[in-house]
């Protein structure tokens, strides 16, 4: 009896047909996401410690000129809601908190938002994978229907190997999506929580404190 080929990871590819392709296509997309957000998001862009302490030194000493400067050549999140403290001091601290939180909640939004292609992803490739694992168990039972033989499973072998490639694949995707924007999602809430703790910090010392300038 000769031995059955052995298949390559191509031919293995070409069995699962054009849902392999998809697969690809949303693979591309879920790693594009993931390196705009390593290359992009960094903890420091949202909340820089050295900032708030140099803000707040610089806030006590009623230098507010200067500060203004330095939350222009800083780019972060708490540089941007320092900015909006020091332009609206003179009003009361409920509106200037107000703005603040505007600022902080849109800048958060908007890095969570950059995280969705990856949830996208993950969703999307594990149900893709078990559309080919449908479309593979059709062609198996089809096979069976047409030549009426049960109990040859080479005739059935094809069906069943793009219906276990494109479960494989589609898994192969959305697990490492998954994971990703998981890991995002914490990160960039970690960083949120320090940066409202910070935030409400300076607020407080500044407007209610005894060092208050009002």
């Amino acid at each position: 009896m000769p031995d059955a080929p052995i298949l390559t990871m191509w031919d293995q590819f070409q069995t699962g047909g054009l849902t392999m392709w998809v697969l690809v296509l949303l693979s591309v997309a879920g790693l594009a996401a993931a390196l705009e957000r390593f290359v992009n998001f960094r903890p420091s862009r949202i909340l820089n410690p050295d900032f708030a302490r140099e803000a707040d030194r610089l806030w006590q000493e009623g230098a507010f000129d200067e500060l203004a400067e330095r939350c222009h050549e800083r780019d972060s999140v708490l540089a941007r809601i320092v900015a909006a403290v020091v332009r609206y001091r003179d009003m009361p601290y409920r509106d200037v908190n107000l703005a603040a939180g505007e600022i902080a909640s849109s800048a958060i939004k908007q890095h969570l938002q950059r995280t969705y292609v990856l949830a996208i992803v993950a969703t999307l490739s594990p149900l893709i994978g078990l559309f080919g694992t449908v479309i593979g168990m059709i062609e198996a039972f089809q096979v069976i229907a047409q030549t009426g033989t049960v109990g040859n499973a080479a005739l059935v072998a094809g069906g069943i190997s793009k219906a276990l490639t494109t479960t494989a694949a589609g898994l192969l995707v959305g697990i490492p999506a998954l994971g990703l924007r998981h890991y995002f999602t914490s990160r960039i809430q970690r960083a949120a929580i320090d940066l409202e703790a910070t935030a409400n910090d300076l607020m407080h010392r500044w407007f209610l404190g005894p060092a208050a300038s009002r």
